[in-house]
């Protein structure tokens, strides 16, 4: 068990490199690459992760429970959101980055189920569930963000945060609770990307881009939704009654992990629990 500090809202900002399938027009052609599902070759962008306003619909924070320094809490899963711009390298100015920055998901992904806090905020989990464990950050008040990458996801961003006086245990089925999140987004990612092939086929592929940045949406609005209002058993129900939706098959694969994730973070506070009882 190691101790970590309690990330605090709002973060300050965050950089990623994010490779993405979207190659600028104006930048040089790269040697083709055999044919593969992944859509291979990417092409290096440079997200900036400093808006704002996304973090008020897709975050997860506290507000008035164990604030110190004047802030709030981050709530693992915590999500800078959509809208974060991303500039292509070599820099070059073109449409495609209106594209890649409409559809992007930046998350604190590593949490601590040694304290757990009641959601009440963004948007989306406002006034959500009890019980839900907070996101950690580095003693050097830095964190590996979990981000985008068309077709699966990794910890390749990185987030900086506020100066903060509250500690948190971290421990092993922590890290394990995280990385069970961030391979549940992955698959979860990847079958998202399977849709979006399919809507650029039928529709082009501008117009296609499109609708699968706007279904990421609706996949990101109904999973954090979900998640922020359920817990346990009921968060796996909901996963289920969601993969009977279609589309939103992607959110259901999410909402399954979470509550994998929540299983194995629990474990070792449920049996100290347990040996305690009398």
């Amino acid at each position: 068990m190691s101790a970590m500090r309690i990330a605090k809202y709002p973060a300050i900002c965050g950089i990623g490199l994010d490779p993405h399938t979207v190659e600028p027009p104006s930048l040089p052609p790269v040697p083709p690459a055999p044919p593969n599902p992944m859509k291979l070759p990417f092409h290096p962008w440079i997200v900036t992760i400093c808006n704002q306003a996304p973090p008020l619909i897709f975050g997860k924070f506290t507000l008035t429970n164990s604030i110190t320094e004047y802030l709030g809490d981050m709530i693992a899963g915590h999500d800078w959101g959509m809208g974060q711009p991303h500039i292509p390298m070599p820099p070059v100015v073109t449409p495609q980055m209106v594209l890649v920055t409409m559809a992007s998901s930046h998350k604190y992904f590593l949490p601590s189920y040694a304290v757990k806090e009641t959601l009440q905020g963004g948007a989306l989990a406002l006034a959500g569930a009890s019980g839900k464990p907070v996101a950690i950050v580095t003693p050097g008040f830095m964190i590996s963000l979990q981000d985008c990458i068309e077709s699966f996801v990794a910890p390749v961003g990185v987030g900086f945060n506020v100066p903060t006086v509250r500690w948190v245990g971290f421990g092993l089925c922590d890290l394990a609770a995280g990385a069970i999140s961030l391979v549940g987004d992955g698959v979860a990612a990847a079958a998202s990307d399977a849709i979006g092939d399919k809507l650029e086929d039928a529709f082009g592929e501008v117009a296609g881009a499109v609708l699968s940045a706007l279904l990421d949406c609706a996949n990101s609005v109904a999973q954090d939704a979900a998640d922020a209002h359920t817990s346990g058993g009921q968060s796996a129900a909901a996963g289920i009654a969601m993969a009977f939706s279609g589309v939103l098959g992607p959110a259901a694969i999410g909402l399954g992990a979470g509550t994998l994730a929540d299983m194995v973070g629990d474990s070792p506070h449920e049996a100290s629990a347990a040996a305690a009882a009398p």
